[in-house]
């Protein structure tokens, strides 16, 4: 890892991670930085304009926790054509419901099935008619309990966008 603006982890094409401190030592960043280099944002504020300047010029995929949720969705709505797919771990619903002439981001929102996360997908829904809800069974705290899981339907959303679904009849459920 190499330390500036951001802490850079893996090789390959970049995803942005606005997540915890401690995401850097967890088993999911380590199964995420096997395909992407992660660009963990360190103190440096959430400018569009220089995290394009850092992470490349191409498609920017997002990776998002909890609180830091609204902030990747600002990002991608920013970065306008050049947002890659949004992966989005246990979001808040958004403050209000998106505008329908934003640019389309291909957005993933997980949520853990232990508890009752059935409020908060349900408002996350209507807020982002066009997001796609997955839920993980049994867990609570996504990046902790389950990272195999959700590293492997993060890592379909993120190659497939728009042709990533959820069905039984070709074996891509994360259970």
């Amino acid at each position: 890892m190499t330390q500036d603006a951001f802490t850079r982890m893996g090789a390959g094409e970049p995803l942005l991670c606005l997540v915890s401190k401690t995401f850097a030592d967890s088993e999911l960043a380590k199964i995420l930085a096997q395909q992407y280099m992660l660009f963990l944002l360190g103190d440096m504020p959430l400018d569009e304009g220089a995290i394009t300047a850092a992470t490349g010029a191409g498609s920017l995929r997002i990776l998002a926790s909890g609180a830091h949720c609204a902030a990747a969705l600002k990002i991608a709505q920013a970065l306008g054509e050049k947002s890659g797919a949004v992966v989005l771990l246990s979001p808040p619903a958004p403050d209000m419901a998106v505008d329908p002439d934003a640019p389309k981001t291909q957005v993933l929102a997980m949520f853990g099935a232990r508890g009752a996360p059935a409020p908060e997908a349900g408002a996350f829904k209507r807020a982002m008619a066009s997001s796609h809800i997955m839920y993980v069974f049994d867990a609570d705290d996504l990046e902790r309990e389950r990272p195999q899981a959700v590293a492997e339907a993060a890592l379909d959303f993120l190659a497939r966008g728009e042709g990533f679904l959820v069905n039984n009849l070709d074996g891509r459920i994360f259970a």
